[in-house]
């Protein structure tokens, strides 16, 4: 008997999508976070054709990558960035999580302005048929695409999931305040040791 397998639901794999905001809370405490489908097994608007397979293998290249505005107005890196990406077999795109810390930029997605990005890359080869077929596709930077352009996949969407307000409660803030102060004290008795194995060491 074939074992079945189970297809996973949209953004499945990034749960719990609190420990993204978790690690951008302290040092991004204005950052909002946003979920997106990026491209989809597709012929794209200039005629590429992307297969399951190359999106299956080119899903977490997306990750750690800078993102910009209508392929143009590159965002700070990494203050806003791809945090994390994967393919998603049951819905046949490449899903992430975006942190972006650039008050025009979310205020554009608030103004409903934004709803479309749109990936780039370079492929190893290509064949021509009906189109484009890239091949060996290394996903390099994602841009947000403003509602005057035109994506190239119109099925991509993002997704506000955390204002900043809601990054971390006090509770969490305050677990890591206590850890900042450990390492501290750690750091300290270390360097304390070490000065006295020093001192130690020079008496005659």
């Amino acid at each position: 008997m074939s074992k079945e397998i189970k297809m996973r639901k949209s953004f499945e794999v990034f749960e719990p999508m609190q420990e993204y905001r978790k690690l951008s809370s302290k040092q991004y405490p204005q950052a909002r976070h946003y979920k997106i489908r990026a491209l989809s097994v597709c012929f794209s608007g200039n005629r590429h054709k992307y297969t399951r397979e190359e999106l299956r293998l080119a899903g977490r290249s997306l990750s750690d990558r800078p993102i910009n505005v209508n392929h143009a107005n590159p965002l700070k890196f990494p203050d806003s960035s791809v945090l994390d990406s994967e393919y998603n077999e049951a819905q046949c795109c490449i899903e992430a999580i975006l942190r972006i810390d650039d008050a025009r930029v979310n205020r554009l997605f608030s103004e409903g302005k934004i709803h479309h990005c749109s990936i780039e890359g370079h492929a190893r080869s290509a064949t021509e048929i009906n189109g484009v077929a890239p091949c060996g596709v290394v996903l390099t930077a994602l841009s947000l695409v403003t509602n005057d352009r035109e994506p190239g996949d119109p099925s991509t969407s993002i997704e506000l999931f955390a204002e900043p307000s809601e990054e971390i409660s006090l509770k969490e803030l305050g677990e890591f305040n206590e850890s900042d102060r450990r390492f501290e004290e750690v750091r300290k008795e270390i360097a304390a040791e070490i000065a006295e194995s020093q001192k130690e060491a020079s008496k005659p």
